[in-house]
């Protein structure tokens, strides 16, 4: 038995340390979660709020009421418009996340020495379960801080005036400036009537086609970015209630008026929307659907809008893979691939000739060209600088490519197109790159 003592006393001790060591990390925590709600104001969770409304004593404007619907905080007075979400999420974590630093009366006949009698700003939130009112009065006289109250509570409170800061915004501030809220997967028909272009892009089977003026395959990419620039562009100005001096001003039919772009978005539900875009003395307004709102937008947003159809169409130029090429030709210079490494015809390797094809096998045409449009003296009958094949096991694939060179610009046109296309500089020099290795050194370079 005496054997025994001693384990079972340490058992006993190895107990009464765990059970000490568990109540110690609850006393701990439990500190800690005072220490975290000590001194809060609002204690409801941020993704509890349902309503809020913000009354300023010396705004001009109406009250602001904001409410949650469904996923989306919406105004609703003294309009009804979609919020700015992420500035309502900022000013619900101001409010949730806010501690006052001292209670500096308790009796409600100081309330009028403290401007909390008549208070600047008034803020009312409520969740499913209750709803409190918080009332802003005057800056304190030193410092960066406020005196504010709660409900009808008596008491006084000091506060940084962070939470002055965040109340104190307009309409403006609390409305989405966002004027194109559809994504890219929701559209099915765009109508584009600009200046340069008119044209029609439909999606079939989930990618971009031009139908008007011309069929043509579009860039799905370049169509996504077009988008996507429409949905981030902010409006400067919401005309809610537009004069008929500036009304009868965006007509067609005055001089001062330029249109710039009507675009019309048809979506895979059935609705439309037309978004009429113009100029006037410089300033650049929208209108959406005719419906009495007008919105002024920065002049620099035309250089987004004015597209032509080359923006649109599909410009890359080859769809092969640069891996499974077999034998190149590069004016009259032969590549074989052994090994995965390309030699020439002296027995010499060329590491230069795989990155060249991985350039071809992502390129992308500049522009859309005729000879006409290159100059009067230019014709693809004229020998072309660089005459390339590349050779593939399904000869099928194989792709023949000519480049002239004119007036420091170079055009590209291959078997697999009748087109003329303008190259950039940067593939212009993957060509030039490889003429060169190809070339014997001199014997100066040598």
């Amino acid at each position: 038995m005496k054997h025994l003592k001693q384990p079972i006393l340490l058992l006993i001790s190895l107990a009464v340390l765990s059970a000490v060591l568990y109540w110690d990390d609850l006393a701990t925590e439990k500190e800690n979660k005072q220490k975290l709600e000590e001194n809060k104001v609002v204690f409801i969770a941020a993704d509890e709020f349902s309503e809020i409304s913000i009354k300023q004593k010396e705004a001009l404007e109406k009250p602001i009421k904001i409410e949650k619907k469904a996923k989306n905080w919406v105004i609703t007075h003294p309009i009804s418009t979609l919020a700015d979400q992420s500035m309502v999420t900022t000013f619900i974590n101001t409010l949730t996340s806010y501690r006052y630093q001292k209670i500096i009366s308790t009796s409600k006949n100081k309330w009028n020495s403290y401007g909390l009698d008549t208070p600047a700003i008034e803020v009312v939130f409520s969740s499913a379960h209750e709803k409190r009112t918080l009332y802003i009065g005057n800056k304190t006289p030193v410092g960066y801080e406020i005196y504010f109250r709660l409900d009808n509570k008596p008491d006084v409170y000091v506060g940084s005036q962070y939470l002055l800061t965040a109340s104190r915004k307009s309409l403006f501030d609390f409305r989405s400036k966002s004027f194109f809220n559809y994504n890219e997967s929701d559209l099915q028909t765009i109508t584009y009537e600009g200046i340069k272009i008119d044209l029609t892009l439909q999606k079939v089977n989930g990618s971009w086609n031009i139908i008007h003026p011309k069929p043509y395959q579009a860039d799905d990419d370049e169509i996504l970015n077009f988008i996507s620039e429409l949905k981030s562009e902010k409006v400067e100005q919401f005309i809610d209630n537009p004069s008929k001096e500036l009304l009868s001003a965006l007509l067609p039919s005055n001089k001062a008026t330029e249109k710039q772009l009507f675009l019309t978005v048809e979506t895979n539900k059935g609705e439309t929307e037309i978004y009429k875009f113009v100029t006037n003395e410089d300033t650049l307004f929208l209108s959406v659907n005719n419906r009495g709102l007008i919105y002024k937008l920065r002049k620099d947003f035309l250089d987004t809008l004015i597209k032509r159809l080359t923006d649109f169409r599909y410009k890359k130029l080859f769809t092969f893979n640069s891996d499974q090429a077999i034998r190149v030709t590069f004016n009259e210079q032969q590549f074989l691939k052994e090994d995965q490494t390309w030699i020439e015809a002296s027995g010499k390797q060329n590491e230069q000739l795989a990155v060249f094809l991985v350039d071809l096998e992502y390129a992308k045409a500049v522009d859309f060209v005729t000879p006409d449009d290159i100059s009067s003296d230019f014709s693809t009958s004229h020998k072309p600088k660089y005459q390339i094949s590349v050779e593939f096991p399904d000869r099928s694939n194989n792709i023949k490519i000519a480049v002239w060179s004119h007036n420091s610009e170079y055009f590209l046109e291959h078997n697999s197109s009748k087109q003329l296309y303008r190259i950039d500089e940067d593939l212009a020099n993957s060509f030039t790159k490889i003429d060169n290795s190809t070339k014997a050194p001199t014997a100066e370079g040598s």
